[in-house]
């Protein structure tokens, strides 16, 4: 059976999966965006966390260096 592509009937197909693997390339950004975006996040709440101890922890210390005083 000959196939001829100049009549354009039927695309090739590199042409019948290209909207496919655009649609899994989109998806996959998307996918990595949520990922590096929730890295972030628990990155930003790890570093909130450690000031919020170290700030606990300092004003115990200053409370009881106070009491201490008295």
């Amino acid at each position: 059976m000959k196939w001829n592509r100049a009549d354009g009937s039927s695309p090739d197909a590199a042409a019948q999966l290209r909207p496919g693997m655009e649609r899994k390339g989109k998806r996959r950004f998307a996918k990595r965006l949520l990922e590096r975006s929730a890295r972030w996040r628990r990155m930003v709440a790890g570093g909130l966390a450690a000031g919020m101890a170290a700030m606990l922890a300092s004003l115990l210390v200053l409370g009881e260096a106070a009491a201490m005083a008295m």
